[in-house]
């Protein structure tokens, strides 16, 4: 979709998937890949979402050294593992000037340990949840898509998740640079608003928000 509207698009591979997938042999049959890499990357003392992030930052830094790409326009979108990449990279690189996170957004508090190994940020539940690391991104514009029967996320603590994070927009004085898009389906990428979402805030010279 966004190929189509004419956005210069990079998808990486991320540590564990694609060219760079965990060897076979060092994962069990009734092992996630993602909490054995974790496991991995801990024994030498690494955290690996911290890795995640720097390789999307210089992902950044590839995307603005392009003739064609305009650096100051950068965008931002992701289902589930994408999502969390797009959630904290987002927070932290200022670079990206509007986001979408898709099939990802919720509390944590009803779900603690029910997660991928690859999302896992040592200590953050002593500071806050999920939708406080999205509030990061504000006052930039973002959107969050929400499945009505995604198995993995209940919708009711994406909701939930969704309503604190307004509440933080709304403190930033950004209530108009977030929304949601609820969609029928499971855990999948909807984009019914996303393109619309993000061409629409580029055209939007955001001064008065920095």
């Amino acid at each position: 979709g966004f190929v189509k509207r004419g956005y210069v698009v990079i998808a990486p591979d991320w540590r564990g998937f694609g060219e760079r997938a965990t060897c076979k042999e060092w994962i069990r049959y009734n092992r996630h890949p993602c909490n054995v890499n974790q496991m991995i990357y801990g024994y030498i003392g690494y955290n690996l979402m911290c890795l995640h992030i720097w390789d999307g930052m210089r992902t950044i830094d590839y995307l603005q050294s392009r003739r064609e790409v305009d650096g100051d326009r950068i965008g931002c979108a992701g289902l589930s593992f994408g999502g969390a990449l797009t959630t904290y990279i987002s927070a932290i690189d200022e670079r990206i000037k509007v986001a979408c996170i898709s099939g990802f957004l919720r509390t944590i508090k009803g779900e603690v340990g029910n997660f991928c190994g690859a999302w896992y940020v040592p200590g953050l539940l002593n500071i806050g949840y999920l939708p406080d690391v999205a509030g990061l991104i504000a006052p930039r514009p973002l959107l969050i898509e929400m499945g009505k029967k995604d198995a993995y996320i209940r919708i009711k603590d994406a909701e939930q998740a969704y309503n604190h994070l307004r509440r933080i927009y709304t403190a930033a004085g950004a209530a108009e640079r977030l929304d949601r898009d609820i969609h029928p389906g499971g855990h999948r990428w909807s984009g019914i608003k996303a393109l619309d979402w993000f061409e629409g805030e580029w055209l939007k010279r955001s001064d008065d928000h920095g």
